[in-house]
């Protein structure tokens, strides 16, 4: 089983970035003695530039338009196609999955991209009845800003997708906190991504220890937050964003 070619990496404003943290590998759960991903994590220097680049790149990526958005979505899905083997195989060696499941993850996550891609041309917007007849009154979506996101281990490259594509879409900028279980995964989806054509800052990700997850999003300038994972992590979080007046979503 072939392991991630590259050394891994945190990506920060369209940037590799090797973290300030302790060097850590991820091994094959079947092969033990096989270092399938290796990488030094990430500290709280790095998690703040992310979340600042992610801050700056807002206006911009929001001033783009859903619909040149939804493109860089569908870009994103081929470039998932292209790789599909090799992230199935790098899925296989770092969680322990069946190469039948991995594929089938990973051809899921590519449909999820192309999914959103194509709702950027449906309604974005709901017009309600007024008592004047001469006012409309119209409801349309905004971005929260910054989207912390925070994926478990189990589906390394679906969860991912179904909470990225659609934060994108919408106009948020994105940083991302993956499980250290499958690091290997999240870099070959964040290569994706950047394949893409998606501006630097857009979406970043950390690869670091899971303190950092309380950090961003104890962040004020995220904006609204996604995880899944336990329920007591969960709990965790919801105090954190509650108690700042953030956005949380499950």
């Amino acid at each position: 089983m072939p392991v991630l070619t590259k050394a891994a990496g945190s990506f920060i404003n369209g940037t590799w970035v090797e973290g300030s943290g302790a060097f850590v590998s991820r091994y094959n759960p079947a092969v033990p003695e096989e270092a399938v991903t290796s990488y030094r994590q990430a500290g709280s220097a790095e998690l703040a530039q992310a979340i600042q680049a992610a801050a700056a790149a807002g206006t911009s990526w929001d001033g783009l338009g859903i619909l040149a958005r939804g493109r860089v979505l569908a870009a994103a899905a081929a470039a998932i196609r292209d790789r599909a083997e090799e992230i199935a195989a790098v899925m296989t060696a770092e969680h322990g999955k069946t190469i039948a499941e991995s594929r089938m993850e990973v051809d899921a996550s590519a449909d999820t991209f192309d999914y959103h891609a194509a709702s950027a041309r449906n309604p974005v917007g709901t017009e309600f009845p007024s008592s004047h007849p001469e006012e409309r009154i119209l409801t349309v979506r905004r971005p929260l800003g910054v989207v912390g996101v925070i994926t478990p281990w189990n589906f390394p490259l679906q969860i991912p997708a179904w909470k990225i594509a659609p934060a994108l879409l919408h106009g948020n900028t994105v940083v991302w906190k993956p499980a250290s279980n499958t690091p290997g995964v999240s870099v070959l989806l964040m290569e994706a991504l950047a394949a893409s054509g998606i501006p630097a800052g857009v979406v970043n990700l950390i690869l670091g220890p899971g303190q950092l997850g309380s950090e961003l999003v104890s962040d004020p300038l995220v904006g609204g937050v996604t995880f899944t994972g336990s329920v007591p992590v969960g709990h965790h979080i919801r105090e954190i964003v509650c108690g700042r007046g953030g956005e949380t979503a499950a």
